[in-house]
């Protein structure tokens, strides 16, 4: 697996698992990505696969919907 598949693989791992919490809470909220799943990646992930070109590692953007 390439480093850009393995990302993917784990941001949708942590998309899963915050998403089978929510159905077995009895206060079902829905997750916002804004609010919920941008904080994660601002603060562990965008360094390296932000907009900074310099910085980025294997041209993998996680700031961009499309791209991501």
């Amino acid at each position: 697996m390439r480093d850009s598949q393995i990302a993917r693989f784990v941001i949708f791992i942590l998309l899963a698992a915050l998403s089978s919490r929510a159905w077995g809470m009895e206060d079902v909220r829905r997750i916002d990505f804004n609010r919920d799943i941008r904080p994660i990646l601002s603060d562990n992930c965008f360094t390296c696969h932000g907009p900074d070109e310099q910085q980025r590692v294997n041209d993998l953007r996680l700031d961009r919907r499309e791209e991501a």
